[in-house]
């Protein structure tokens, strides 16, 4: 099921479940936040990463990334990941995650990664798909996941385990998002089902009082947004 589920990214699953755990060690450490300025910052790369993310060009990057790396050797992205620098590798993440694509294992994680490009090519020959159907269908996808991905951590605790937020949306919404919304609890007890997560919720701020704060752009720590809590229906 999560190889399928990647196949519609289009991702491999090895690569995701290795990124989602490479988050759930680092989340808010200094290689994990971009909502923060920080005194040496790369400015031009904090912005550009922070509205990538809130404008959905993350979407793009992450598929094209992961794809490069299933057609390249581990110099190549060596050597691309240095020429952001030792500080803009931190606070972009690159230097983590990219390490974390060196300890998959290499043939079977691009084998996913070139079968979800077959999985796509076949349901474009099989329905006739045109470019611009598909790129429409994933630029609404890709904005809807790109800028959920940051909202549920920014401006939390630095905290690897509470710095997330319980987001409150309509319950049938959070069940489309398979209680997605609910990231402080899943961050505080992952090993449950998505299923179990409501029942560890609490209380949390209104998904578009985050969301509209971040589109003022990352902030030093003294200047952070306090969120009104709300109890989680």
């Amino acid at each position: 099921c999560g190889r399928l589920a990647a196949f519609w990214f289009p991702t491999g699953f090895a690569v995701q479940r290795m990124f989602h755990l490479t988050h759930h060690r680092n989340n808010r450490s200094p290689s994990e936040q971009f909502d923060t300025l920080h005194d040496g910052d790369v400015l031009w790369l904090k912005y550009a990463q922070w509205y990538a993310i809130f404008t959905g060009l993350y979407w793009p990057c992450a598929v094209i990334g992961v794809f490069f790396y299933a057609a390249t050797p581990r110099f190549v992205r060596r050597r691309l990941a240095a020429l952001f620098g030792r500080r803009g590798g931190l606070q972009s993440g690159a230097e983590d995650y990219i390490g974390s694509l060196d300890r998959l294992p290499q043939l079977s994680a691009r084998l996913e990664i070139f079968g979800a490009a077959a999985w796509q090519l076949f349901w474009a020959w099989l329905f006739g798909w045109t470019w611009g159907g598909w790129l429409a269908c994933y630029a609404a996808f890709g904005f809807a996941w790109s800028s959920l991905q940051y909202t549920d951590h920014a401006f939390s605790p630095f905290d690897c385990k509470n710095g997330a937020w319980n987001l409150r949306v309509p319950r049938w919404l959070r069940a489309v998002f398979l209680n997605y919304h609910l990231h402080l609890a899943h961050h505080r007890h992952p090993e449950l089902s998505w299923r179990e997560l409501p029942r560890h919720a609490g209380e949390g701020p209104h998904f578009f009082t985050v969301w509209l704060s971040c589109w003022r752009g990352p902030r030093r720590p003294e200047d952070f947004p306090v969120f009104k809590q709300g109890r989680i229906e």
